[in-house]
C-alpha cells in the first residue's frame, strides 16, 4: 500500500489535498488525460491529483471514515473525468472497481466494499454522465 493521501476540510468541498498525491491503477489509456487546471492527471496507468484537489468525500448516506478518503478521492477525480469528457463512460465499471479495490486495501470488510460498490453501479451514472458546458459570462 501507498503513503495515503493528507487532506484536510474545506469550506466549499468538504475535503482538499494538502500535498500531492498519485497512485497506479489499472486503467491504461493511449494518451494522456489533464483536467483544466491540471487538477487530474491520467497517464499510464498513473493517477496523479494536485495539491489543492477538491472533493466531497463518499456520497450518499456513507459516513466519511478513514478508510473511505482515498478510495473516494481517486473515484471522484476519474468520475470527474468522465463528466468532463476526457474520459469515456465506459470506464464507470472499472473506476468503481477501482473504488472497491481501494477500500479492501485500506481496511474496509469484503462485505461493505461489496456494498458500496453496488451502490456506484446503482446510484453513479448520474455523477459520471458528462454535463453541458456552462456559458461563458463577461461583464465590463
Amino acid at each position: 500500500m501507498d503513503e495515503g493521501i493528507a487532506y484536510e476540510r474545506s469550506n466549499r468541498w468538504k475535503y482538499r489535498l494538502v500535498a500531492p498525491y498519485a497512485v497506479g491503477i489499472p486503467l491504461i489509456m493511449e494518451r494522456r488525460i489533464t483536467s483544466p487546471g491540471e487538477y487530474i492527471i491520467l497517464d499510464g496507468g498513473t493517477i496523479s491529483l494536485k495539491q489543492g484537489y477538491a472533493w466531497d468525500g463518499p456520497s450518499g448516506p456513507i459516513v466519511d471514515t478513514r478508510t473511505l478518503m482515498r478510495p473516494s478521492v481517486v473515484h471522484d477525480a476519474l468520475y470527474q473525468l468522465m463528466r468532463e469528457a476526457l474520459l469515456g463512460l465506459a470506464h464507470r465499471g472499472l473506476s468503481d472497481d477501482i473504488f472497491r479495490t481501494h477500500c479492501l486495501e485500506d481496511g474496509v470488510s469484503r462485505l461493505r466494499a461489496r456494498r458500496l460498490r453496488w451502490g456506484l453501479k446503482v446510484f453513479g451514472e448520474k455523477y459520471a454522465r458528462p454535463t453541458r458546458p456552462l456559458p461563458i459570462l463577461r461583464a465590463p
